[in-house]
């Protein structure tokens, strides 16, 4: 079933030794939306570089990735584990810079560290910059265990977040007229034939074309056609030499029936339909089909 949402697109800022991390924070805010995107009114919708970033020429690929990715997210969740990046030529990684414009922006920013064993194949220099980093960090931060760990923070940080935002309204339906056109049938018991079977006699067969809209249809008319090889119908209306029938006008609310049935046991058709709205001319085509 279709509903609205507000989309909340969330930047994925980390190194390059965090690929588990950023499938894991992928996959939890799917389920996320699987799970609650209908009844919160929001959608979740993380931004990769790796996915994401559209390649350009003529400019730093920091100052294009900050561009497509920073600048149109609404949270950055920054995410780091032996590494600190590679320097950019304005800040010392991509991550931090990141960081910074974000932050420069108004936007929100959750930063994770990894609190896991160290890999026997670690870089010394790659984690004596990470520790500086950290140790002048301003702002509260969290650390993680594990892929799982921080896929679960992220998603208990954006939930905070979602509380900040408002979620928009569902689109108003334009105003005017809004038509719909079916086939009413409706039979009743009439009897016992000479085979002991109950017999059944219509009762009501109309096409019926309904307003449900806010605005009258002016100078309606509509005319019938066959779809494909369908056979014959009957419909208990004049019509002009083209098959237009003029109905009038139909205000908002109302509706208007004519008698129409098969020649055969049912027939598919196509109705159409044209009116006017305030001097402008409008025309919907409708398939049913009469039994």
């Amino acid at each position: 079933m279709p509903f609205h949402a507000t989309v909340v697109q969330v930047l994925v800022a980390s190194p390059g030794d965090t690929q588990a991390e950023r499938t894991a924070i992928l996959t939890d805010t799917s389920r996320w939306n699987g799970r609650n995107a209908q009844g919160r009114g929001f959608i979740l919708s993380p931004w990769l570089y790796e996915l994401h970033a559209t390649p350009i020429y003529g400019d730093r690929p920091q100052a294009i990735i900050n561009r497509q990715g920073v600048d149109r997210s609404d949270v950055v969740v920054a995410v780091f584990g032996t590494k600190l990046g590679t320097p950019t030529g304005v800040d010392v990684s991509g991550t931090v810079e990141e960081i910074k414009r974000a932050h420069e922006l108004g936007k929100p920013v959750h930063v994770y560290f990894s609190a896991a064993d160290l890999p026997h194949d670690a870089d010394l220099q790659d984690l004596a910059a990470l520790k500086d980093f950290k140790e002048a960090f301003e702002g509260l931060y969290s650390t993680y265990s594990d892929p799982a760990d921080v896929a679960r923070q992220v998603r208990d940080a954006l939930e905070y977040d979602l509380d900040a935002f408002d979620a928009l309204p569902a689109p108003v339906a334009a105003a005017g007229a809004r038509l719909d056109v079916s086939h009413e049938h409706q039979t009743e018991q009439s009897g016992i034939d000479k085979k002991g079977k109950v017999k059944y006699r219509h009762i009501v067969r109309d096409l019926v074309i309904k307003n449900s809209g806010d605005g009258d249809a002016e100078d309606l008319c509509f005319k019938v056609e066959l779809v494909d090889d369908g056979g014959p119908v009957h419909l208990d209306a004049e019509s002009d030499d083209d098959g237009w029938v003029t109905v009038g006008d139909l205000s908002d609310g109302s509706s208007r029936s004519w008698t129409c049935f098969p020649m055969a046991r049912r027939a598919d058709i196509r109705v159409l339909t044209r009116w006017a709205e305030n001097g402008n001319v409008h025309t919907k085509t409708f398939t049913t089909t009469v039994t």
